[in-house]
């Protein structure tokens, strides 16, 4: 993939900044002696070489670590990006997931409950009077366009599954704009657009959901026209990797179909997949020497790596085997 690159000099600081960071994101090894740890304890006790030492003493502190690296982590986009659209952009899932709790809220006539993500583009308490009075000119348009599509779909539906998709599909139409004035970027959220795609299309085999959700659920916008995936929606899983032949995910796909009746197996060598073939992207931000986009791939990179470090700890508390715990290690940043 060959991708354009502006240098921006703006960003100079930030970015030397970034790849002293860089150096300290965990490595293959660390996580494969994650993996290895015989306890809760002592994963944690592995964790004391690591910029996460300071953050966790106990295991059951890893919900409060990964808080508290997250609050850090939005910190530093907010002291180092200057352009607003890149960081609406790093701030849209949680817009977003705002205004999905306070659309369904309306819609079931009840209080939200108190599970709004602060870092947003707007601010979670100001979604009432959006909603209450129309203020659409507030918000940006793909917003606007999320709650009237979601609650026209509900009223004609009555299927809240409908609404959670629906303000996805806004979402991502979203990012692809916001994304645009990075050709890099732009290319990475296309993969990611792919990726969400596929990842639909099989939740939807494995559950055994409608098809409307399917039609429904699919975003156009990536590299795979999503005509392939509704195209094959009756046929058998393993007509997936045909279906995505001469694209990157063709091999990678082909190889898990195998473990498609081992769902806890299946969906954790999915989730390396997905960030095996993300993370290449997110490297390629090495040959800019100015510019955001080595911001925003760190930030992606330490949120990919706090999930794993999730997945660790649920792991070694569930007792899931350790070479199912290996599985899920990716090839890391």
């Amino acid at each position: 993939m060959l991708i354009e690159t502006l240098q921006d000099e703006r960003y100079a600081f930030a970015v030397g900044k970034i790849r002293v960071l860089e150096t300290r994101l965990i490595k293959t090894p660390k996580y494969q002696r994650l993996a290895d740890a015989v306890s809760p304890d002592e994963l944690v006790s592995q964790l004391q070489d690591t910029d996460y030492a300071g953050y966790i003493e106990r295991p059951e502190e890893y919900p409060s670590m990964i808080k508290s690296v997250n609050k850090w982590l939005q910190g530093l986009m907010d002291k180092y990006i200057i352009d607003a659209w890149a960081l609406d952009f790093l701030k849209s899932h949680n817009d977003f997931h705002n205004l999905r709790v306070w659309v369904k809220s309306k819609l079931q006539e009840v209080k939200p409950p108190n599970i709004f993500m602060g870092w947003a583009k707007i601010e979670p308490e100001s979604w009432d009077k959006i909603l209450e009075e129309e203020r659409w000119s507030e918000i940006p348009a793909s917003m606007r366009d999320a709650i009237e599509e979601s609650i026209t779909t509900y009223y004609m539906s009555k299927d809240m599954r409908l609404v959670d998709i629906t303000i996805d599909r806004h979402l991502w139409r979203y990012r692809l704009e916001l994304s645009k004035p990075s050709s890099w970027l732009h290319e990475f959220t296309k993969l990611e657009i792919d990726l969400y795609n596929i990842e639909t299309f099989m939740r939807y085999k494995f559950m055994k959901l409608d098809r409307k959700i399917l039609h429904t659920g699919l975003v156009d916008g990536g590299t795979v026209d999503r005509i392939r995936l509704i195209e094959i929606a009756d046929d058998p899983i393993e007509s997936l990797p045909m279906a995505l032949r001469f694209t990157p995910y063709e091999y990678m796909i082909g190889e898990i179909v195998k473990d498609w009746k081992d769902p806890m197996k299946f969906f954790i060598l999915w989730d390396k997949v997905r960030d095996n073939l993300t993370l290449p992207i997110l490297k390629m931000t090495i040959y800019y020497t100015f510019g955001v986009e080595p911001i925003i791939a760190y930030f992606l990179a330490r949120k990919l790596e706090l999930r794993l470090l999730k997945f660790i700890f649920i792991a070694k508390f569930n007792e899931i085997p350790t070479d199912l715990i290996k599985c899920r290690i990716p090839d890391v940043y």
